[in-house]
Parts: C-alpha cells; sequence; structure tokens
C-alpha cells in the first residue's frame, strides 16, 4: 500500500493543496478559498483545511502518512 502525502500553502486569499506520492508525483493539486485563521477564526479555518484534505484524499485513497501545512 503507498503512503502518500499532503501538502498545504494557506493564506488569506487561498489555500492551495498538492496530494503526491513520497518520490514527488503529484497526484491532485486543489486551489480553494483562503482559511486564514485570523480573519475567518479558528472554527471556520478548520472546517477550509478539512475540505481541503478531503478534496485531496477522495474516496480512493486510502492512507496519508503526513501532512505539511503553512499557514
Amino acid at each position: 500500500m503507498t503512503d502518500y502525502l499532503i501538502a498545504l500553502d494557506v493564506g488569506g486569499t487561498k489555500t492551495d493543496g498538492v496530494l503526491f506520492t513520497p518520490d514527488g508525483v503529484v497526484l491532485r493539486h486543489v486551489i480553494l478559498p483562503g482559511a486564514n485563521p485570523l480573519e475567518l477564526g479558528l472554527d471556520e479555518a478548520t472546517v477550509r483545511y478539512l475540505g481541503a484534505i478531503r478534496a485531496l484524499m477522495g474516496e480512493d485513497i486510502p492512507r496519508v502518512r503526513a501532512i505539511y501545512a503553512g499557514i
């Protein structure tokens, strides 16, 4: 089973996310609305973070080894 990785770049204007393999092959890329907790509050920002992760994983990614978020 492959372990996948997720990277999120979260800002005030957009959330940029990538799902990739350990050897660097990008499988999915999403750009979603911003999720800065200082602007939205922690609860709404968390909802948006989780939405980005779900969008990247879809229904077919069984396991993510690590998530890195630059917020």
